[in-house]
């Protein structure tokens, strides 16, 4: 299969795979649970009624204090944010368009978010008075700062114990941080760069994801902006994903190509990709019970247009940014639903290689890494299939004629009849794009019996549509059945259904 890189070779500037959005959650693991702070308590002598007088209202005075501290000593003030629609990210970038972007601490904004915290209470089923856990309101520090190395960045800090702190930075920051270090000019524009000396090197320096480096950083503001909680607690913050973003952007030299391009891309993929492409994408299996969130949906931004895959907790989308990088992005909600081999850490202390879920901790940036870059290289190859018209009319006439083979003819594909329709659509479920297809799953979706499928897989097989797997009995879809089953599902989906629904007999 011929790739848009491949084939706007000379209009192509380069292709980058990067991490974009990055919001990790801080949590004292000893303390963030019931028995845990109940634990500390005991420990230190306090009586579950007088936790927040004695433990919780002194350190969130001691938080507010230090807040307002920080912000004198850096000639700013603790701007408190009445209305909840002020977007923080519009009135921050106000204040660096008159600040200028060197390091350092930005702003601090103040709100009233909604969090956990703990309450005392009798339980009388059990006779003992512990800690509950229960959903409230309390007032949030944002910290925003220029770190040299992640660029801009926040720390959202509650005052209400257990204190779970979020963390947000952008890939591309950290990655324009490392290509100043190396000396290589770049061009960026929001968060995406249009022009950068050397693709090759910014891809090796993205992939490239110093865990320890980041944790470092993370302690260091941890204990400039809310010291008391390292004071009064001897756990440390453990850091998680809460959620992440995988970009691979195709840049191109000039604004004049991607338009024209995106144009197709767009009006083709928002009807073609249904759910189980989406899984496909995303390595994922079809899920047993209904997603909560799934379908496409158009959303037009001041950057361009954007089209959403949801899939649950996942999604993929596609941009035009600025009319000349082609955005393909993978974004995950909750990562441990991804599923991979690797090296499991076993309760006994042994280890093995087994298929498990990705661990949520931040350790797992460089294996999520891979994991979503293949996500969108597959996003990557299905729009390269269905953009190319003329190759997929090309393609098209070699699979409608008969052929034959030892003596045998076998009629060609015929995409206006129903049942050369329905196998067609059969073999191209994203169910299939991994694992391939075997005789057994083609007759359960078809329902018909296994020797007409037997007929249907071998005329598949002498026009190029498919490949069989080594010696086992499964099937996948070659680069051709693949291009040409795309092309014709266009043909029909949008021009000739539409035109034909207004059309009376």
């Amino acid at each position: 299969m011929e790739l848009i890189t491949t084939r706007y070779k000379n209009q192509v500037a380069g292709l980058l795979n990067c991490f974009d959005r990055i919001v990790l959650t801080g949590n004292l693991l000893q303390y963030c649970r019931s028995q845990g702070m109940e634990g500390y308590l005991r420990d230190n002598n306090i009586r579950c009624f007088d936790f927040q007088n004695m433990l919780g209202k002194p350190l969130a005075d001691s938080l507010k204090k230090h807040a307002h501290t920080l912000a004198e000593s850096a000639g700013i003030k603790v701007e408190y944010l009445e209305k909840s629609d002020i977007r923080k990210e519009s009135h921050v970038q106000n204040i660096l368009d008159k600040r200028g972007g060197q390091p350092g601490l930005v702003c601090i904004l103040s709100c009233t978010e909604g969090c956990n915290r703990f309450i005392p209470q009798y339980f009388k089923d059990k006779k003992y008075t512990g800690l509950l856990m229960k959903p409230g309101k309390c007032l949030h520090y944002y910290f925003y700062f220029i770190d040299e190395l992640l660029g801009l960045c926040y720390l959202r800090v509650p005052t209400w114990l257990p204190c779970r702190v979020q963390f947000y930075c952008n890939g591309h920051n950290l990655l324009a941080g490392k290509l100043r270090k190396k000396h290589i000019d770049f061009t960026m524009a929001d968060n995406c760069f249009t022009a950068i000396d050397s693709f090759e090197i910014a891809n090796k320096l993205a992939a490239d994801i110093n865990v320890a480096e980041i944790e470092q950083r993370l302690k260091y503001y941890v204990d400039s902006f809310i010291p008391a909680i390292e004071q009064t607690f001897p756990d440390k913050y453990y850091w998680s994903i809460m959620q992440i973003e995988l970009a691979t952007d195709i840049t191109f030299k000039d604004e004049s190509v991607l338009p024209g391009i995106y144009n197709q891309l767009v009006s083709t993929a928002v009807h073609t990709v249904k759910v189980p492409d989406v899984a496909s994408f995303l390595g994922a299996g079809m899920p047993r019970t209904k997603l909560d969130n799934f379908g496409n949906s158009l959303k037009k931004t001041v950057e361009g247009v954007r089209l959403k895959h949801s899939y649950g907790k996942h999604s993929v989308k596609m941009y035009d940014k600025f009319n000349q990088v082609l955005r393909i992005e993978t974004t995950s909600n909750q990562v441990n639903l991804f599923n991979t081999r690797r090296l499991v850490q076993h309760k006994d202390g042994s280890q093995s290689m087994a298929n498990a879920a990705i661990p949520k901790s931040i350790r797992s940036l460089p294996l999520l890494f891979e994991i979503m870059g293949a996500s969108n290289r597959r996003y990557h190859e299905f729009i390269s299939a269905i953009e190319d018209f003329s190759a997929g009319r090309k393609n098209l006439k070699k699979v409608t004629a008969p052929v034959t083979e030892n003596s045998r003819n076998y009629q060609g594909i015929n995409f206006f009849n129903e049942a050369d329709d329905e196998l067609l659509l059969a073999i191209f479920s994203g169910a299939f794009t991994i694992a391939g297809f075997r005789n057994q799953d083609i007759k359960r979706i078809l329902n018909q019996k296994t020797g007409k499928i037997s007929r249907c897989i071998k005329r598949l097989r002498v026009h190029g549509l498919i490949k069989r797997i080594g010696r086992t009995y499964k099937y996948y879809l070659t680069d051709l059945g693949r291009e040409v089953i795309a092309t014709g599902m266009k043909l029909k989906e949008l021009y000739i259904i539409p035109r034909l629904n207004f059309t009376h007999p």
